[in-house]
């Protein structure tokens, strides 16, 4: 839990917030993008007096304005207000405060997975396991450093899947499921639909593992479930559908007014369409576990860092592979987990073949299933650590569904001899001893976390899963280029080019150029390239202006386009154009 606190606060407010970070901290504030008017110019001061706090905004503003403009449940948003109250301010919002609140719900998620490996495995040596997998995960890392509601969706997947696996095991033994967990269950389902509408994947695919599961009670045992739980999983869907049922009309009313998912809307009609999401899928799950840096500048470190990632897959995928299948006998809950991760990948596919909505395009969608991902990472590399004594139970045939699912233990008496393994290592200094703990599963164990650490390193430096827009590269740019007064110029359709324009705001505020600064941000569907010449003429020449992500024709009659070949910034398509008298 050090180590994972470490890794979430380095360095939280050093990378600059883009549109989806921005439009959280005003949400949560208490203010709205209506603040920022059309087809006038305007200062960057206009544009991040949204950032600063409303003092006559409270959580009930909050809820309120986000049900009327935004897309996403009000859960987060409101804790956001709360927590940023404890930092007042007269100024703008502190991104790294603004980001700490997820930083911390990324710290929970560390004992909450523990939790969850120790309920559904009974093995303290899976739990640490998982735990230790969720700690130094650079997509866990990725998700705790934006100012979004991610991690706090993960914490509510994580208690679903705990109360399914114990329902399961319940299930499965005759047992009546404790009250308590059906209670747990409904609190995380309702919540976790009041924090985002995508935690609806996680509930559909543990309905359809639980379906499953049933299926195989019935051939095995040739039995039905007993009618205490059948009320208690009937009164559990129930209470989880009237509670997703009561942000309905607020989604179907805000999702024909804001555009802002467009981006994941994908025209099935190209061949690329059909090609893109597997290897946008792959990229995103190859970063649970490793990403060096490969978004430098430096081509060599790319190339480097590509071909020790490769070398590293080459090296632990066949020994994961190979403690998967031997968690598989030791710990027959694995199947479940391993079910709802493949029926939520399928979910995911199958949206974004049939509607066009590529949810693979979004690596932090993943959250759906991710702590299921982590939590078989984690006995699988229970079972490679213990990899002798695993194999000796699967020669005594050890573990099957009538044995009861969920907990081949790997018992304390095992435990106590790994600890005394692996301490007695220091205490007598026995050479043989020391090779008997790196084995080559213990070895393939200490390589993952290893890599997985220094791959969180690269995502808190920067090195991986940079902001989607880098006005911290863009601002220089400007400065370098342009030595008078400088009109930056954007189209405008939805909210998200206000967010791109505020970040540009937010970086000129950190890196304040000599020259006079101003934007214009025109109206996509009323003639902008006409009321940008009419802008135009109420300014004084000579003046530099910049069309950033500008999509209508233009008529400059008094302005020449830059003729140098100018840096791409990744966010931001742009041209300068100099006006002259």
């Amino acid at each position: 839990m050090i180590i994972g606190a470490a890794l979430r606060f380095t360095g939280l407010g050093l990378k600059p917030p883009w549109t989806d970070e921005l439009t959280t901290m005003i949400f949560s504030l208490g203010n709205t993008y209506q603040a920022i008017p059309l087809n006038q110019i305007i200062s960057p001061e206009l544009l991040l007096q949204t950032l600063q706090p409303n003092p006559d905004a409270g959580v009930g503003e909050v809820i309120g304005l986000l049900l009327k403009e935004d897309v996403h449940p009000p859960l987060y948003f409101a804790l956001a207000h709360l927590w940023q109250q404890l930092f007042p301010t007269d100024k703008y919002l502190s991104v790294s405060v603004a980001r700490s609140l997820p930083a911390i719900f990324g710290f929970l998620s560390i004992p909450a997975t523990y939790w969850l490996g120790r309920v559904a495995f009974k093995s303290r040596l899976v739990a640490h396991f998982s735990a230790a997998m969720m700690t130094v995960s650079p997509y866990a890392i990725f998700l705790a450093q934006e100012a979004r509601h991610y991690t706090l969706a993960i914490i509510f997947v994580i208690l679903s899947l705990g109360c399914l696996a114990i329902a399961i095991k319940c299930l499965w033994q005759s047992h009546t499921i404790p009250l308590i967990y059906i209670l747990l269950w409904l609190f995380s389902n309702s919540f976790g639909f009041a924090t985002h509408y995508f935690f609806c994947l996680t509930l559909i695919a543990e309905a359809i593992t639980l379906l499953v599961v049933l299926v195989q009670i019935w051939r095995k045992k040739r039995r039905f479930i007993q009618v205490k739980n059948i009320w208690l999983l009937s009164a559990l869907g129930m209470g989880t559908f009237a509670s997703g049922l009561v942000w309905l009309p607020s989604f179907i009313t805000n999702k024909s007014t804001v555009a802002s998912t467009d981006w994941i809307q994908s025209d099935l009609g190209t061949i690329w369409t059909w090609f893109n999401p597997p290897f946008q899928a792959l990229a995103a799950w190859i970063t649970m576990l490793s990403l060096l840096p490969v978004e430098v500048k430096h081509l060599p470190i790319v190339i480097a860092s590509g071909a020790i990632m490769l070398l590293f897959f080459v090296r632990v995928l066949p020994s994961l592979w190979q403690g998967f299948i031997a968690g598989r006998s030791e710990f027959i809950i694995i199947n479940v987990f391993a079910s709802f991760v493949v029926i939520s990948i399928a979910l995911f596919f199958l949206i974004t073949y049939l509607f066009g909505v590529d949810l693979t395009r979004g690596a932090r969608y993943n959250f759906v299933y991710f702590p299921g991902i982590i939590v078989i990472l984690g006995a699988s590399l229970a079972a490679c650590w213990q990899q002798e004594k695993i194999a000796g139970s699967r020669e005594k045939g050890v573990g099957s569904w009538e044995q009861g699912v969920g907990s081949r233990e790997l018992g304390a008496g095992r435990e106590r001899e790994c600890r005394e393994v692996t301490f007695g290592v220091w205490r007598d200094g026995e050479m043989g001893r020391w090779r008997e703990f790196l084995s080559r599963g213990k070895k393939t164990v200490i390589i993952i976390f290893l890599m997985a650490l220094f791959s969180s390193m690269t995502v808190c430096f920067n090195g991986g899963y940079q902001k989607y827009y880098r006005p911290d590269l863009l601002v220089p740019i400007i400065q370098e280029k342009s030595s008078v007064p400088v009109l930056i110029a954007t189209t405008h359709t939805n909210l998200v080019h206000k967010g791109e324009m505020l970040g540009i705001a937010w970086q000129l505020h950190q890196q304040p150029l000599s020259q006079v600064v101003n934007f214009l941000i025109l109206n996509q569907d009323s003639g902008a390239g006409k009321n940008l010449q009419d802008s135009l003429q109420e300014l004084s020449l000579p003046l530099d202006l910049w069309l950033i992500n500008f999509h209508a024709e233009t008529n400059l009659e008094q302005c020449v386009l830059e003729g140098d070949n100018l840096p791409h910034v990744d966010g931001y398509d742009y041209q300068l154009y100099h006006c002259r008298t």
